[in-house]
């Protein structure tokens, strides 16, 4: 998880990765991501936030500008990168290949 998007998203990240429930933590953002997405708790944040700065300089220093940043093998074994959320259809080919 990175936190790129908003001024507020590093802490977001961070309370998600920091929480004692991340995955609970995350579905909360999730379903209430359209009204503000989940409240940044300092505790759980301070916890977070060294991984959520090591994978935003991870995303920087592999070139992903844009989140999802997809890293994948095709067909024929090449590493490919996808940048963005792609269409369904490409994305079960991603998936399974």
């Amino acid at each position: 998880m990175v936190g790129v998007l908003a001024s507020d998203s590093i802490a977001k990240a961070s309370t998600i990765l920091g929480s004692n429930r991340p995955h609970g933590a995350y579905i909360k953002n999730f379903e209430t991501f359209r009204s503000g997405g989940i409240v940044p708790v300092h505790a759980a944040s301070e916890r977070g936030k060294a991984q959520v700065e090591a994978n935003n300089r991870l995303m920087s220093d592999l070139g992903v500008s844009a989140t999802p940043g997809i890293y994948y093998k095709d067909s024929t074994g090449n590493v490919k990168m996808r940048l963005g959320l792609p269409p369904e259809s490409e994305l079960n080919r991603i998936l399974n290949p």
